[in-house]
């Protein structure tokens, strides 16, 4: 399992574009509060691969290539105070541009709980 920090400044609702080089993965996420899962929503991770070729290459740390600002963008939870945990995508990672439009619903039990529609700017 690998695991990652971000900071807060890395929290966004906005879809932006940084560079041909910054991919994504969409992930469903679960808010923690009091050790317990609390909340439900949805999250893409942002990661600058050309950055992080570089430094896997040379074997050093590439968090950083993961951690920047409006690196992690979010829907609403169905509530909003606490830690985030992305689940991760091994599959479905891919590169993104400028005007590119991205729907994301969450269900639970055929019901449509979580609906949010970004446009990378």
């Amino acid at each position: 399992m690998v695991l990652f920090n971000k900071a807060n400044s890395a929290i966004s609702k906005e879809f932006y574009y940084f560079n041909e080089y910054t991919r994504f993965e969409g992930e469903i996420c679960f808010l923690i509060q009091n050790k317990k899962i609390a909340g439900i929503g949805f999250g893409f991770d942002l990661t600058k691969k050309d950055i992080q070729e570089y430094l896997k290459q040379k074997g050093l740390p590439w968090e950083r290539t993961k951690a920047f600002n409006n690196s992690a963008v979010f829907s609403e939870f169905v509530k909003f105070q606490g830690d985030i945990i992305m689940s991760g995508t091994p599959k479905g990672v891919s590169f993104y541009k400028k005007d590119d439009k991205f729907k994301a619903e969450i269900y639970i039990e055929n019901k449509l709980i979580i609906q949010k529609e970004w446009k990378v700017i």
